[in-house]
């Protein structure tokens, strides 16, 4: 999904930074009076993919989507207070854009796209489902993974990353702090080798942050079990090329999202001037380490 939401390292491990989604429901029976509205979107300052839940519990009478911006809600109604702290992670996504399984068997579950209103506009997002409380911190930063995005010497990369987490383990978010890992030797090297954070030792032990200061969204929908090449030799430092194979370990898949059209010309500049700075990062990282 990304790297739009914001990571603060001062405390380690890394955790994201939370934007806000305001919900209407109606008072008497806490039914939905209107879609979410987001209090800010991708390209602005306080975005990140994972959003706080503020409930606001309006009159019966009100009409459904009477409300389109959070500050017109906010200064009618007061939030719920009292209901346990709620963080999803619901990117926002341009308009037109849509879920495809690419996994070679079907995935369970393929997210869908919803309407939601920021300051009067229609956006849209995907809903990827509540992140556990167990691991949010000081109730408005999330926990992170680990993701090693694996380079040759020239830049290029090699194979699927490796994640240190996925969505079968207790700490799983669905974001990861990423790092860059080289592949020194990469002629002899066999793709998709590497899977696991245990094989990253030695000339592939994960080097400093790669891509700045915002967290991978990256949240797995299930494994796969898929023939396992056999991993380096440790007294070596090389890959064993194998034809011995196992089941071990799994590869995970997630949901593969088709980009559509931004809202604005203004927004397409600014997040293109963004993937672009974050790629010469990328670049400059792997060139300086050479």
């Amino acid at each position: 999904m990304g790297q739009k939401s914001p990571v603060q390292t001062s405390v380690l491990p890394p955790t994201v930074f939370t934007n806000a989604v305001l919900i209407p429901l109606y008072a008497s029976n806490k039914s939905v009076a209107g879609d979410p509205i987001f209090e800010t979107i991708p390209c602005l300052a306080g975005y990140s993919d994972a959003v706080v839940v503020h409930r606001y519990y309006v009159s019966d009478i009100t009409p459904y989507n009477q409300f389109t911006d959070a500050v017109s809600l906010a200064k009618q109604y007061l939030p719920d207070t009292l209901s346990p702290v709620q963080i999803l992670n619901w990117p926002v996504l341009n308009p037109g854009s849509t879920f495809t399984d690419t996994s070679p068997n079907p995935t369970p579950y393929v997210p869908k796209v919803k309407t939601a209103w920021f300051a009067g506009s229609l956006v849209y997002f995907a809903d990827f489902g509540n992140i556990s409380n167990t691991n949010v911190f000081n109730g408005n930063l999330v926990s992170t993974g680990n993701a090693a995005m694996l380079f040759q010497s020239s830049g290029f990369s090699v194979g699927a990353g490796v994640l240190d987490v996925v969505d079968v383990d207790a700490v799983y978010t669905g974001f990861y702090y990423t790092y860059a890992s080289m592949i020194a030797d990469s002629s002899n090297y066999v793709i998709n080798t590497l899977r696991s954070f245990d094989d990253l030792v030695g000339p592939y032990t994960p080097q400093a942050q790669s891509v700045g200061t915002n967290a991978l969204n990256c949240p797995t929908t299930f494994a796969e079990r898929v023939p396992y090449v056999a991993p380096i030799d440790s007294t070596t430092s090389t890959v064993t090329k194998s034809t011995t194979t196992t089941t071990e370990p799994p590869l995970f898949h997630f949901a593969n999202v088709k980009t559509g059209s931004s809202t604005s010309s203004a927004e397409a500049r600014t997040c293109g001037i963004q993937a672009t700075m974050i790629a010469i990062l990328i670049l400059s990282f792997i060139l300086s380490t050479n």
